[in-house]
């Protein structure tokens, strides 16, 4: 019989020896000879021999390790189990153990009851009938026997959210999954939908209690999620775990919500990987938005396809635009995993349909289209640049209504708010949003414009028309993710086609009374060659995608949403034919871009787990060629952050805080929570390496004469 804890806490009470003391050299043979010792009682107790001692398989190796690393930790963690005082009364094992697990605040697995897959049941969760797209992927869900990768691609706005964490609850019962992990590109994403999933797990607690936690750099800045977690733990259902919020635990609770980088990292070689894979192998996976990411960051998510299939974890991903050769590698990286042996055809994901579901399990792929229901026709208008577009603006918006301008860099949206904002003095009113506000300015602005542009309470409702009049509303790419609203009018700086549709989602997204003139949507495209962009849109987009894009847009006055998505990705993304040298070169510079992407990516990137490996031992190997690679999922290059402050005389004041601090002083917990509030990056001309020395050499210099306590 296999000896319990308790069993070997008492063997190593009796066999203890002090092995910090000594030289190296008599410390490592004494631990060497303690190893063995141990490794010795364990085939005894096992009545196994060296002979027939089993190799674990591969992934059972990493999660009993990681298991291993978490048993580690709370052993040696003085507050479950502090240290004993002279004169202490010494617990038993066992009582030292419950007091410690009494602590601990241990959450069960989460044990979805939710085996069917009905209408009925749809409406019980979430108290409204499926739309038509839920309702085709709730018989889909109805036909499969086994869990695996299910892509969902539709329009915004047709409720992938709630179809996801529904067919989540089917696969967790199926599968035996014990928690849930919904990823999302970016910070205001994951804090958008917090909500939304926490009402839905609360809902999921039957019996006991579970976990929740929300994971990205600035969690300690979400309120809600900060008043949630401060709640007493005893008197909850959905709790959150102190303990795991440790950073290398963070996918061990339950229910995970946050920022994509978290599972990303689960391939990234790096120390205690193997938590990383505990945490995910228990899972349901949720990725939304996952159109988002480029080719550096798309390694790591087929890697991490990879590993999920490898576990048999079931996966969700959901988009609004795919390309069909992106929808393939999704497919073929999850397949590689779960059944590499598979001798697939994977033409079937090169299907032009639109909305349609795919669904990959290691008997083989299954594709089904959706109704799309009426498509919405957008009237299209392409304009050669910005010029005249303070009169166009004030004439379109003569009798009320608001217009979203999309923009591609923060310095274009900066110039054109300056251009525009002499409108206010005729009663407009002008806001800006992009990714340079600091993190305070920023959530107040959102949470303006939510109010401004979000959804109504009717068609009708009188309330939010009148708060549109008149509104113009400047922002960058950070509107094609985050943010619920819906504009009158959209005016676009050219982009790539999916990322286009992302945009024109925001244009009469919700049913509500709007002006005259404006009750027809309507895009006015700027830009209709590469060479009149702005250098940073074909930085950021590159002028193969961009001549692509322009191309299946010329001579097109309308678009018809979602009707046209799937052809005109498609068009842009495996349409390869050249009619040009500089076409030939523009494509050229493209893939050269995405090879260099994709090689930097391989750096730190966790070996293959179809590989030849049979052990862990060479899985961090590194094997890094560039000098300059990072250990990062994401490839941001150099980054600052400053914090702004007002300085006056001995005292300075926040840029969202009017209160007067002495500089002589160390502020106070809110006072420094509030100071990271006020960050911001740097400008990426301000950090590039030959210049990085000296601007940290100034912002040390400054800080030490302003601050020099």
């Amino acid at each position: 019989m296999f000896p319990t804890v308790f069993d070997f806490v008492r063997i190593i009470k009796v066999k203890y020896k002090n092995y910090l003391n000594g030289t190296t050299t008599e410390s490592f043979e004494l631990f060497t000879a303690y190893r063995k010792e141990t490794f010795e009682e364990g085939l005894l107790y096992s009545e196994l021999s060296m002979a027939n001692v089993p190799v674990p398989k591969l992934a059972d190796q990493i999660l009993l390790t990681g298991l291993l690393n978490m048993a580690d930790w709370l052993a040696s963690d003085a507050h479950f189990f502090p240290l004993y005082s002279e004169g202490e009364k010494i617990l038993k094992d066992e009582e030292r153990f419950l007091q410690a697990k009494k602590d601990f605040q241990i959450t069960e697995p989460w044990q979805s009851m939710h085996y069917l897959s009905d209408e009925s049941d749809f409406e019980e969760v979430f108290s409204f009938p499926p739309r038509p797209f839920q309702k085709d992927v709730i018989e889909m869900l109805s036909k499969i026997e086994k869990s695996g990768l299910l892509v969902l691609e539709a329009p915004m706005g047709c409720g992938k959210t709630e179809i996801a964490l529904y067919a989540a609850q089917k696969f967790a019962f199926d599968h035996g999954q014990g928690g849930l992990f919904y990823g999302l590109p970016t910070v205001a994403t994951s804090n958008g939908i917090l909500d939304r999933i926490m009402k839905w797990a609360d809902a999921e607690v039957v019996n006991g209690k579970l976990s929740l936690q929300l994971v990205h750099g600035k969690t300690m800045f979400n309120e809600p999620y900060q008043n949630f977690r401060n709640k007493e733990f005893d008197q909850e259902d959905l709790v959150v775990s102190r303990w795991m919020e440790k950073n290398k635990l963070q996918l061990c609770p339950n229910f995970v919500i946050g920022t994509i980088d978290h599972l990303l990292r689960s391939v990234l070689k790096r120390n205690h990987f193997m938590l990383d894979h505990l945490g995910m192998a228990g899972k349901v996976v949720i990725l939304d938005e996952i159109h988002s990411y480029d080719a550096y960051t798309l390694e790591y998510l087929y890697r991490c396809l990879e590993w999920l299939g490898f576990y048999k974890v079931p996966v969700i991903l959901l988009s609004a635009t795919l390309a069909p050769s992106f929808r393939k590698k999704l497919v073929q990286a999850y397949l590689h995993g779960a059944n590499p042996a598979s001798n697939q055809d994977f033409s079937i994901c090169d299907r032009q349909q639109y909305p349609v579901m795919t669904f990959v399990s290691e008997d083989g792929i299954q594709t089904r289209s959706s109704d799309p229901g009426p498509s919405k026709q957008v009237t299209l208008q392409q304009l050669k640049d910005w010029s005249g577009i303070k009169n166009s603006v004030a004439n379109k918006l003569a009798a009320g209504g608001c217009v979203g301008i999309l923009v591609n860099t923060i310095r274009q949206a900066q110039s054109l708010y300056q251009e525009l904002k002499s409108l206010e003095k005729e009663g407009f009113t002008v806001k800006l949003l992009h990714s340079g506000f600091t993190d305070a300015d920023r959530a107040e602005k959102e949470a303006e414009l939510l109010d401004l542009l979000g959804k109504p309470k009717s068609e009708n409702d009188l309330e939010s028309y009148k708060k549109r009049e008149k509104l113009i509303v400047i922002g960058t790419q950070v509107f094609e993710q985050s943010l619920d609203i819906d504009f009158d009018w959209l005016v676009t700086e050219i982009c790539p086609i999916d990322l286009l549709f992302q945009r024109i989602g925001r244009l009469h997204r919700h049913l509500r009374k709007r002006p005259s003139g404006l009750q027809t949507p309507e895009c006015w495209v700027v830009g209709k060659t590469c060479e009149e962009l702005n250098s940073g849109t074909r930085a950021i987009y590159f002028d193969w995608i961009l001549e692509k894009t322009l191309q299946v847009l010329q001579g097109r006055n309308h678009l018809m949403v979602p009707g046209d998505i799937s052809s005109m990705i498609a068009a842009v993304y495996e349409n390869s034919d050249i009619s040009s040298i500089s076409e030939e070169q523009a494509k050229n510079e493209y893939q050269l871009h995405k090879d260099t992407k994709i090689s930097k990516a391989q750096a730190f990137l966790l070996a293959d787990p179809i590989s030849d490996e049979d052990t862990m031992r060479n899985l961090l190997t590194m094997q890094v060629d560039a000098q300059d690679a990072e250990q990062a999922v994401r490839d941001c290059g150099l980054s600052v952050e400053v914090i702004l402050v007002s300085i006056q005389d001995q005292e300075y004041a926040l840029t969202s805080d009017e209160k007067r601090i002495s500089r002589l002083e160390t502020p106070d917990f809110q006072t420094a929570k509030n100071l990271l509030r006020s960050k911001i990056k740097l400008p990426n001309a301000m950090v590039k390496r030959y210049a990085l020395a000296s601007i940290l050499g100034e912002l040390e210099n400054d800080t030490q004469a302003l601050f020099p306590q």
